[in-house]
């Protein structure tokens, strides 16, 4: 690789690579017999507190997450209200507009529910099974997720990617 023989790169090598080593041990031995102490590590933070970079303050969290159990009465109501919606739109309602005027997700109801292109993997499974499901134009049944009670319409389909609005 070099045009050399090895004998040769070993001889041209040798002292640099014994240098290297030789520095390497004394790093290792200095360093092994430095001792700082806590008061050293203030009494320097102290000194030269004007010119060391502000770092912002880093926080650990934790908490305890427990999802509650919807009240029947108002899952009830709330699908009474859904169900609704939903035979309104069958009687001839624009979903654009039932989904401003009702939905309560904040990403998408000012644009009528519009979720955009999206492919498959994005939505929760129910979600996607029923919008994956469904033929351009149609509108779903309601919809049970984790996030609630949605309505669903797909819009279009391309390949594994759909264009969907919902009401949630």
């Amino acid at each position: 690789m070099y045009g050399k023989s090895i004998s040769r790169i070993k001889r041209d090598y040798r002292a640099e690579i014994k240098n290297q080593l030789l520095v390497q041990k004394v790093r290792q031995t200095r360093e092994a017999s430095i001792s700082v102490t806590h008061r050293e590590v203030e009494d320097f933070f102290v000194s030269f507190k004007i010119v060391l970079p502000q770092v912002p303050e880093e926080f650990g969290l934790s908490h305890i997450y427990i999802v509650p159990k919807p009240d029947t009465a108002v899952e009830g109501k709330t699908r009474m209200v859904m169900q609704s919606i939903l035979d309104s739109i069958h009687a001839g309602g624009d979903f654009a507009v039932f989904a401003k005027r009702y939905s309560t997700d904040p990403g998408s109801s000012a644009s009528g529910g519009d979720l955009g292109w999206e492919k498959r993997g994005v939505f929760v499974r129910e979600f996607e099974e029923t919008v994956f499901g469904l033929k351009e134009g149609e509108v779903s049944y309601i919809v049970k997720t984790q996030f609630g009670f949605h309505i669903i319409q797909l819009l279009g389909r391309r390949g594994e990617s759909v264009h969907a609005r919902h009401i949630s």
